[in-house]
């Protein structure tokens, strides 16, 4: 059993999400290892609104300690990286083995320099999750600040840090180009899915509940987006072009869309396309929820930006349809990806087509290979203890 510290400062940490520092953290537990997270006081409701609650320390499912310590006064406390948090004592009196740092370039984590003189054996690793198409990263001044800022941290802490993980390949690219950390460092750590909420033998039967409860015909074709549905994932762009081809064609496609509205006008677009029939909207799901969805159906589609939703839909065994970005083909781990040129009408029609032909049989089975397990969190969650 290994004693192991989380330090997620660089952004809020909300319980039961199904963010990387949430899984795994909870693989770890679940493998017998004491997890302790260490956090602002930052986190977000269930509607997601963002709120501030008072330090504290406490138990979260499978025995993960959380302690929120309130960040020291400053006049740099607008920026997060910048925010100190006072860790050395906590770290004193934990001891732990391994510490994961969730981000690059923090201001707390030089603090960690001073335990680690007194404990070598301690193995710290960090993550970077900034990609160049973030916002287009560094073309702002205050992207260009905070590469500086980085880098200099990193010159300072670098010595701590037996491995810098990138979710990513152009979180790659962030971290040697702009941040300066050496290649032989980095290793490629993408974000996945929860295994212990997916159950591959119940496709079968949780196909069959959706046709019953919805009044499907067998032969449909069960496609599933969602998420947080606002511009960017242009999920009203896709109700659009299905409504018009569906009009055209009749189609055995069905629609389900499920998650929570971030935009009253994207809300009034699609209410108006749900009928019921060929399109359903189910609204916010838990993780268990949207695993049975994933199951039940026959195509995961996303036209908008990266979501966790794609290693999740990967690791239910379902065919994704996701837009083309840049440096995104390690999601095709087994030809299991029909990739979205753009948010056009004929890109739309195109992937209609595909999934109303006899070519997404193919899909479908490739898409069930045992190479899904690449992004399985309980494999990376033992995957970053196992370095030298």
């Amino acid at each position: 059993m290994m004693k192991i510290v989380h330090l997620c400062f660089l952004g809020p940490f909300t319980e039961n999400w199904s963010y990387q520092e949430n899984l795994i953290t909870k693989h770890q537990a679940l493998n017998g290892h004491e997890v302790t997270i260490l956090t602002s006081c930052y986190k977000h409701t269930e509607t997601g609104e963002l709120i501030k609650v008072s330090p504290c320390s406490y138990t979260i499912d499978n025995g993960i300690k959380v302690i929120r310590i309130k960040n020291k006064k400053s006049i740099v406390n607008s920026i997060t990286l910048l925010k100190k948090y006072r860790i050395k004592k906590i770290l004193e009196s934990i001891e732990p083995d391994f510490i994961f740092c969730h981000g690059i370039g923090c201001r707390t984590y030089l603090q960690l320099r001073s335990y680690y003189r007194k404990n070598l054996k301690c193995k710290i690793v960090a993550d970077n999750h900034i990609y160049l198409e973030l916002e287009k990263y560094g073309k702002s001044l205050r992207s260009k600040l905070s590469d500086i800022y980085i880098r200099k941290v990193v010159k300072m802490t670098d010595f701590l840090f037996s491995k810098y993980y990138y979710i990513t390949p152009s979180c790659f690219d962030v971290a040697s180009i702009n941040w300066n950390i050496k290649k032989e460092k980095l290793e490629f750590l993408p974000l996945g899915f929860d295994d212990t909420i997916i159950d591959i033998s119940r496709k079968t039967e949780l196909r069959q509940n959706m046709l019953t409860k919805y009044g499907l015909n067998k032969d449909s074709i069960i496609v599933v987006t969602g998420g947080k549905i606002n511009e960017e994932k242009n999920i009203h762009y896709l109700i659009k072009h299905f409504v018009d081809y569906y009009n055209k064609y009749k189609t055995r496609i069905v629609l389900f869309i499920f998650g929570s509205y971030a935009d009253e006008n994207i809300k009034s677009q699609i209410e108006k396309a749900i009928d019921n029939k060929h399109i359903f909207y189910l609204g916010f799901l838990n993780q268990e929820d949207i695993s049975e969805l994933f199951l039940g159906s026959d195509v995961a589609i996303f036209p908008g930006g990266q979501s966790v939703l794609w290693q999740h839909a990967i690791g239910c065994g379902v065919p994704l349809f996701i837009k083309k970005w840049p440096q995104i083909e390690y999601l095709n781990i087994s030809n299991n990806v029909y990739y979205i040129n753009d948010i056009e009408q004929k890109d739309f029609y195109d992937s209609f087509l595909y999934i109303d032909s006899d070519e997404l049989s193919m899909l479908k089975c490739n898409a069930l290979s045992d190479k899904r397990n690449f992004f399985s969190y309980c494999e990376e969650s033992k995957k970053v203890l196992d370095i030298e």
